[in-house]
């Protein structure tokens, strides 16, 4: 909203809708049978970076070990969809390789989300798999001679959306297929955004809302920024860094981010998840010819729109890692699109399908 003429008088607004901290910490413990151990492995057990883990990602069943050509334990895959890279659905031998001293172990027979940086798959130090339960959920798949927890937390995950966050950013969840496999939360229309620090997500439970009718937006901001068991302090702008606009294509509403003026430290343990309540936020010309409209929409709690289309769009707004307020700042932003209609034309649409 970009109100003219001489000194208007704005009022400011911010209304915060109740939501809840999410903090997503697995245990996934997988009971298979363990791979022997090779002479050569000693010490802790090594996880691979982000980095590493991102790359090539598929979804498969575990069809059981056979041997490479130089007599290492390999994967034999029946590969369902792919998410990332260059492999084909169907029989896929030997990606990856099984080490005895690496955290991932399959059960026969059982469903994956499988990543890598190696189209080939690597060797185990370079992949990050999680079981998919059946229901949405997904359990990290953890060597099982190793206790309950032990993959860092960056890499704990509760659900498929989740995992996908983490290994292949760019790719919607709510595209991978339905079933058992399907995203809890079955959105319509989803955003992700990914700096160095956060992977943003927002998400919608429907493309057209009747008009009157409260609109869902759910944000959830993860924060990838290190592996290390600590947590770690972010600048940003104080409140909270991720604030929303709202923008009517091709009508007069359009309305914030509004942000704190000054710089805060936030803190986030490694793999955090937290829940962005929607908030709204901007100003308004108290003169001007929506001022009625304004004062009313800021005043109701929930977010309700008139009629037509809209692009909702989070803004992941933060500076670098550190307790400074100084440096480069980064900002991403991430957006559903929806379309509020009255009662009567979804009524309609209904009737006619």
């Amino acid at each position: 909203m970009n109100p003219s003429g001489p000194a208007p008088r704005l009022r400011t607004a911010r209304i915060l809708a109740p939501a809840t901290l999410v903090i997503l910490l697995v245990s996934g413990l997988v009971g298979a049978p363990a791979s022997p151990a090779f002479a050569d492995c000693q010490g802790d057990v090594v996880w691979p970076s982000l980095d590493r883990a991102r790359g090539t990602t598929f979804i498969g069943t575990f069809e059981g070990h056979t041997r490479n050509r130089d007599g290492w334990r390999v994967p034999r895959w029946t590969v369902e969809r792919v998410i990332a890279g260059p492999l084909k659905p169907g029989p896929l031998d030997g990606w990856g390789i099984t080490s005895g001293c690496h955290p991932t172990g399959y059960v026969k027979g059982e469903r994956y989300l499988v990543s890598s940086q190696f189209a080939g798959g690597g060797d185990a130090f370079d992949t990050v798999a999680y079981r998919l339960l059946g229901d949405g959920r997904v359990r990290v798949a953890n060597y099982p001679d190793q206790p309950a927890g032990t993959a860092p937390r960056i890499y704990r995950a509760d659900t498929l959306a989740d995992a996908l966050d983490l290994l292949a950013p760019e790719r919607s969840a709510a595209t991978i297929g339905s079933g058992s496999t399907s995203v809890p939360f079955e959105a319509s229309t989803t955003g992700r955004a990914t700096s160095d620090l956060f992977t943003l997500r927002i998400a919608t439970d429907r493309e057209q809302v009747v008009e009157g009718e409260p609109i869902t937006i759910d944000t959830k901001l993860r924060y990838i920024g290190t592996a290390k068991n600590k947590r770690a302090s972010v600048t940003g702008p104080s409140g909270s860094l991720v604030e929303f606009r709202i923008k009517q294509i091709g009508g007069p509403v359009d309305t914030g981010p509004g942000w704190g003026a000054q710089c805060s430290i936030h803190r986030f343990a490694p793999g955090e998840v937290v829940d962005i309540p929607f908030e709204k936020s901007g100003g308004y010309d108290a003169d001007g010819p929506m001022a009625e409209f304004w004062q009313t929409w800021f005043e109701d709690p929930e977010l309700r729109l008139p009629r037509g289309r809209y692009e909702i769009t989070a803004y992941l707004h933060h500076g670098p890692r550190g307790s400074r307020c100084s440096g480069a700042s980064d900002t991403r932003t991430a957006s559903v699109a929806i379309e509020v209609v009255p009662a009567a034309a979804l009524a309609a649409a209904g009737a006619g399908s």
